[in-house]
């Protein structure tokens, strides 16, 4: 590489990273104008903060609470800092009662049906009264979300113009393919 190249390599990162630091910011400063909160998927890549993007990455700085796994809590630890984790979005939602979905009999199967519902809408309605109140809410959301992440089940209680999604590289779309660099973060520049 000639130092040509390489001071163009340099200046195209800061200004990446300056584009991206601009654009969480507008989204971020949305409620504000807005006047209620904002629910943001955010797509955490297929292993943790070294293959999240740096919006994503962003994103998390900037929520006010954080609705994530406990393995997404520890994983993105420095990112979500002390912000409050409100629940595990999976907790009770692939299980009943400590057993494997598999392994009920059909009265349990009509139960955890109903337990499941419950406690999806009543997650939702806690997230939607910190967005009545202004505040930003993030679900970590692994791979690329409402894609092959269950996020959808979340999502669709909610009016679109308070969801964001923040979308992820997937393990299926690596970033060296020519196509998945145009498809995957139209809103990132130099991806």
């Amino acid at each position: 590489m000639t130092a040509t190249s390489i001071r163009q390599s340099a200046r195209t990162c800061l200004i990446s990273a300056a584009a991206v630091a601009v654009l969480v910011c507008l989204l971020v400063c949305q409620s504000a104008a807005w006047g209620r909160g904002h629910f943001y998927v955010i797509g955490t890549g297929p292993a943790g903060p070294q293959t999240a993007t740096l919006q994503a990455l962003e994103t998390m700085k900037q929520m006010d609470a954080i609705v994530a796994s406990d393995q997404h809590a520890k994983l993105f630890t420095s990112y979500i800092d002390r912000k409050s984790v409100l629940f595990d979005p999976w907790s009770g939602l692939w299980d009943y009662r400590g057993k494997k979905t598999s392994e009920l009999d059909e009265q349990e199967k009509a139960a955890f049906k109903v337990e499941r519902f419950r406690l999806r809408d009543e997650r939702v309605e806690q997230i939607k009264a910190l967005l009545a109140q202004g505040k930003d809410v993030g679900l970590l959301d692994s791979g690329n979300p409402c894609l092959f992440g269950p996020s959808h089940w979340y999502v669709e209680h909610f009016d679109p113009r308070d969801v964001v999604i923040i979308r992820a590289w997937a393990a299926t779309q690596p970033p060296w393919r020519p196509w998945a660099k145009a498809r995957f973060h139209p809103t990132t520049p130099g991806l």
